[in-house]
């Protein structure tokens, strides 16, 4: 029984050392136009689910979400390999040359949904040198799994001692239907509310 107790601990052990890797290509489209209702934008796009385009800042950026068996050391990411091609200024669009960065700029998430852990990089896939702009055509990513120590405090529940919700009345009302609603001072003196207080 011991020696099964010791296998099993130096096989999770080393799962969580493992380390994940992989490459990826982005293919390029020519189609640049992004439709917001009546509202459109054109903006150099990848045939991939993993495209965001966010219209605030006016940036594109490649999201690749991995399944994972456990959670990942989010300090860990390396981005190697990096194989550009250069994009002609016109054919940046409506992006936001200012924001457009220096380097890849690769973040790494460890993210738990349903009992499942996710691993989510993202990165910018345009870039600027110098005077010119160059779009990544492929990479490769490695990252590792927390050490078995880490995973084990990440899991442990810990108390909220400090929260403004520990103090205070609260209450609930019915809605019948989604949608937007107003809450208005007479609505809340109507359902019984004390409305002569501080709002904060």
């Amino acid at each position: 029984m011991k020696k099964i107790i010791i296998i099993l601990l130096i096989s999770f052990s080393l799962t969580c050392f493992a380390q994940q890797n992989g490459e990826v290509r982005i293919n390029w489209i020519e189609k640049t136009e992004i439709s917001f209702g009546s509202y459109k934008m054109n903006v150099p796009q990848f045939s991939s689910d993993s495209f965001y385009f966010d219209s605030y800042k006016k940036t594109i950026s490649y999201l690749l979400n991995l399944p994972q068996s456990g959670s990942v050391d989010e300090n860990s990411l390396q981005i190697t390999n990096l194989v550009f091609e250069t994009i002609a200024t016109e054919k940046l669009g409506d992006l936001d040359r200012n924001a457009i960065p220096t380097s890849a700029k690769a973040t790494l998430k460890s993210t738990l949904a349903r009992d499942k852990n996710f691993a989510f990089i993202s990165l910018s896939p345009i870039i600027k040198e110098g005077d010119s702009f160059k779009k990544i055509i492929s990479f490769s990513y490695s990252f590792t799994y927390k050490s078995a120590k880490d995973s084990f405090q990440s899991k442990t529940a810990t108390n909220i001692t400090n929260s403004v919700l520990a103090t205070g009345d609260w209450y609930r009302f019915y809605v019948e239907k989604s949608g937007v609603y107003k809450i208005s001072k007479g609505f809340l003196e109507q359902l019984g509310f004390n409305t002569n207080v501080d709002p904060r």
